[in-house]
């Protein structure tokens, strides 16, 4: 008596996981520079004549324009990984498209050979 073969069945849902990358948080972001406080804040309160006052008032409206140019910059920063992030997904699922087809194919051809048949392509 000649035994039952077990013909198997394959679905993409076997590879329907993706893994996605999740952004890690870190302190460095490439080549956007985060600028100091001011370091007047810390004298205003020894010395509070109208020369100190102005040129701690020019420090911090300096320092205001460079965090808006940080913020400027991460932001570029976020959007170019973004972009690159983009990229690297519509590979992976191209790949993950690829390597579903190759696994149906042999699973064809398998399923082919299981029903008696001699010529399988």
């Amino acid at each position: 008596m000649k035994k039952p073969v077990r013909i198997f069945t394959f679905t993409a849902s076997l590879f329907s996981l993706v893994i996605m990358f999740a952004p890690v948080a870190h302190a460095y972001y490439g080549y956007c520079s985060e600028p100091s406080e001011p370091s007047c804040l810390g004298m205003l309160s020894f010395s509070r004549d109208e020369f100190s006052f102005n040129m701690c008032r020019s420090e911090v409206e300096s320092y205001t324009d460079e965090v808006e140019s940080y913020v400027r910059c991460l932001k570029s920063e976020l959007e170019e990984k973004r972009s690159e992030f983009e990229q690297l997904q519509y590979e992976i699922e191209q790949e993950q498209s690829d390597q579903i087809d190759k696994v149906n194919n042999v699973v064809e051809k398998f399923n082919c050979y299981a029903q008696g048949n001699d010529l399988c392509l």
